[in-house]
């Protein structure tokens, strides 16, 4: 009995548009952190804040996105993907965007800070990664290699295009144009596209039994598991 499933080149043609929009998802994660750099200097001539005190917006990225990293996976096999990832993308956006409406107060770039953590949950390589998995079956490797190059690119394109954006419009109007601009275009990308399709089911008697996938670690399993904990102390070192 023949494979039902489409070869590589068939989910390619077919899935393309749905692995763009994962990558467009996924590069805005890495926005934050690989423009910190660039927008350092114009915060500290503004306001007079020391590198530490800045820097302490990644501490709390860190902290936050670690630990609950099981919360997000447990919203997607609750809700699925798309309805995580969509308004994942608009609320990293506008929370991005917000750290344009900065006041001079330490506190209040920490709290934006906080707010854009918790909303990145959302946005987490699981996320993308399931409807990937499900669309790429011959290629599956090729497919999740490509989506994680999407924070690749941005952590290469976002510094320059920063850097850019920050010479025409300040770094109020870089922080609003990436914001409501790299993350709108990822946004309409993925309501178009982003969407979860089931793997193709063989019906044939004479098909091999389905393996039984193992299910993933519970928040509370997560939390005491020393793999999880020795991730978690190396993202803070």
């Amino acid at each position: 009995m023949e494979d039902d499933k489409p070869g590589a080149g068939q989910e390619w043609r077919e899935n393309w548009p749905l692995l763009t929009a994962a990558m467009a998802g996924i590069s805005f994660g890495a926005i934050p952190t690989a423009t910190l750099g660039v927008f350092m200097e114009p915060l500290q001539d503004e306001f007079g804040w020391s590198r530490a005190s800045l820097s302490l917006g990644l501490m709390i990225f860190a902290l936050v996105s670690t630990p609950l990293s099981p919360f997000a996976g447990a919203l997607v096999d609750r809700f699925g993907a798309r309805a995580v990832a969509i308004p994942g993308v608009a609320l990293c956006g506008l929370s991005f965007a917000a750290f344009s409406l900065m006041t001079g107060s330490v506190a209040f770039w920490l709290a934006v800070w906080m707010t854009y953590s918790l909303c990145a949950l959302l946005i987490r390589s699981m996320v993308w990664n399931r409807a990937v998995s499900a669309a790429f079956v011959k290629s599956r490797g090729l497919a999740i290699a490509g989506l994680l190059s999407g924070t690749s690119l941005a952590g290469a394109l976002a510094p320059i295009t920063t850097q850019l954006l920050t010479e025409a419009f300040g770094w109020r109007g870089a922080y609003l144009v990436l914001g409501l601009g790299w993350a709108g275009i990822a946004w309409i990308l993925v309501i178009l596209f982003f969407r979860e399709k089931a793997e193709p089911v063989v019906s044939d008697s004479h098909a091999p039994v389905r393996r039984t996938i193992p299910g993933g670690l519970t928040y509370g399993e997560a939390l005491r598991s020393p793999v999880m904990i020795r991730i978690a102390v190396a993202v803070l070192l």
